[in-house]
């Protein structure tokens, strides 16, 4: 989770994650659903390359939130910028 903060926003760029078992992502703009569920099972992964383009834009004041359906270790890196 990137925090919120009064008067930034957040360019998502890449990222990468691994899943640790069985379990649904959901990513946020704070309260606002920036996807779907994507379902990762054990060992499986998620990635978006840097390609130019911000993957995702969060609002000014928002946190940038990766929700889990359940206690299961997640890994990854998250690039971004602020503004």
């Amino acid at each position: 989770m990137l925090p919120a903060t009064a008067g930034v926003g957040y360019k998502v760029w890449k990222l990468w994650l691994v899943a640790n078992g069985a379990v649904t992502i959901q990513y946020f703009d704070g309260a606002t659903a920036l996807s779907g569920p994507i379902a990762l099972v054990s060992g499986g992964s998620q990635s978006f390359a840097y390609d130019g383009t911000a993957n995702f834009i969060v609002s000014i004041g928002n946190a940038f939130i990766i929700n889990l359906s359940g206690a299961v270790q997640v890994s990854g890196t998250v690039y971004y910028s602020r503004g």
